[in-house]
């Protein structure tokens, strides 16, 4: 039986300046990004999948984002954020 592994994704000095998130990471056996905020956006949590095309998992995480009431300032720096770790990710996911 494989072992869950939660993967931390580094939550950068602009986002951690935005205030919004609690938790930011991928969970290893479901194969999903998981972005949970705080009382800003009323504890909602983004879950979005992994996909082997990486624009495709981006826009994923948009449509999610956009479905939780995100604003649109605050889904562009946690997409800019998941870019700047797609190396991260696609070591552990083999993502083109």
């Amino acid at each position: 039986m494989e072992a869950v592994k939660i993967i931390a994704l580094d939550i950068n000095e602009s986002l951690q300046q935005e205030q919004i998130l609690t938790a930011f990471v991928v969970n290893n056996k479901t194969g999903c990004i998981i972005a949970s905020l705080n009382h800003v956006y009323d504890k909602k949590t983004i879950v979005s999948d992994i996909s082997q095309n990486w624009i495709k998992t981006i826009d994923t995480f948009d449509a999610r984002a956009k479905e939780k009431g995100i604003s649109d300032e605050h889904i562009a720096c946690l997409q800019m954020r998941l870019i700047i770790i797609m190396k991260k990710l696609c070591s552990a996911y083999m993502i083109k």
